[in-house]
């Protein structure tokens, strides 16, 4: 991820496949998957990308857990873009198992 977030002056995005283990209550990141997009304002474009990597992320027995991305030239708080996305990220983990926040 840091590797990924130096490489350039815009924003990167990327997911984090692992393992959620609810008994244990113990989360495993086992893989990153930066992202690339050619206009990242375009959310067919990022709908399409996101789909492939989840696809990509559950073919390898592994469940999207996290996800990151870099605000290289502006405040690192997040923006409320951001606060959304975190939020449907969280649903996502709680449908999984409720013991997910």
């Amino acid at each position: 991820m840091d590797y990924h977030c130096h490489l350039s002056t815009d924003e990167v995005y990327g997911y984090l496949g692992g393992k959620w283990d609810p008994n244990k209550l113990t989360l495993q990141v086992q893989s990153v998957f930066p992202c690339s997009l050619n206009n990242p304002t375009d959310q067919t474009e990022c709908t399409v990308l996101q789909n492939k990597i989840r696809e990509l992320i559950t073919q390898q027995d592994m469940t999207v857990i996290g996800w990151y991305h870099s605000h290289p030239t502006s405040s690192p708080r997040p923006s409320q873009h951001d606060i959304v996305c975190q939020s449907v990220h969280q649903q996502h983990m709680r449908s999984l198992d409720g013991r997910i926040d």
